[in-house]
Order: structure tokens, then sequence, then C-alpha cells
């Protein structure tokens, strides 16, 4: 949540580049990590980066789309999270299934890396520049604070 007005004040790009990198190293540490606590650390911080991008991919079609266009963007968004999210297990299964449980979860984890490096090298690329939405350099403390434990 506080990615959001992160990015409103900071802009979005740079942003969605660090929650991207985030995501795919901490991805790639938790698959070849030899410890349980490695996997147990990098993790909830892959979650954390994954939540930084999602909340400017919000933000950008916000910023980018007008009318019909926003709302078609906001669509094919969420037809993508929900193919995922049906897809997501059952792939993962799979690979589990067909490499074995010492490997398979460790593949799937290390699918993050050439995922992410594709869409880091995308997004540097076609993402709009860093554009600052809110004057306001104080972080939303309130906001959190209403939707934690």
């Amino acid at each position: 949540m506080p990615g959001g007005s992160l990015g409103d004040v900071r802009g979005r790009k740079h942003l969605f580049l660090i929650g991207l990198t985030t995501f795919a190293l901490c991805g790639l540490v938790a698959a070849t990590g030899t410890r349980p606590e490695t996997v147990v650390v990098a993790r909830p911080v892959q979650g954390a980066g994954a939540g930084l991008v999602n909340s400017q991919v919000i933000g950008t079609l916000q910023d980018v789309f007008q009318g019909l266009n926003r709302a078609r963007a906001r669509g094919l968004y969420a037809v993508t999270g929900g193919v995922a999210a049906a897809l997501g297990p059952a792939l993962g299964g799979a690979l589990v299934a067909l490499c074995g449980p010492d490997t398979g979860w460790r593949l799937c984890l290390l699918l993050s890396a050439p995922c992410g490096a594709v869409t880091l090298w995308l997004a540097a690329r076609r993402l709009p520049p860093p554009r600052r939405i809110a004057a306001s350099g104080r972080p939303d403390v309130r906001g959190p604070a209403c939707v934690g434990p």
C-alpha cells in the first residue's frame, strides 16, 4: 500500500524497476539457497518487491490511459492476473511432479529470474519517464495503519 503513494511522490518507473529487480533477485536467492533460513528471509522480501511492482502498475495504468482505453487496460490487467492465478499453481505443481520435490520448487522460484530480466529490459525501454503526481514528500502512515493487523 505505501508503494502507491511513494510512486505518486517519487515517480513510478524507478520504483517499478526497483521492485522488479528485488522480486527477481530474491527469487534467485531463495531458489539457490542452501539453508532454510535463506528461503524464509528471501520470500517475504520478494513479496515486498512484488507489492511495489503491483502498486506502480496500477498507478501507471491510471496515469497513462484515459476513458475507455483505461477501462480496457485495467480489464486486461485483471484478466492477466486471473489467468496467472489459475494456471500458476497447476503449472508449478506439474513442474514439481516432473522434476521431483527437491528440484521442482527451486525451478518454480528460478522462473522469476529470466521473466524478470525480460520485463526489466522492456520496462526500462517502454515505460513512460518518471513524473511526480503528488507534491508532498511525507509518507502515508494512516493508510497502512488502517489496513494492518
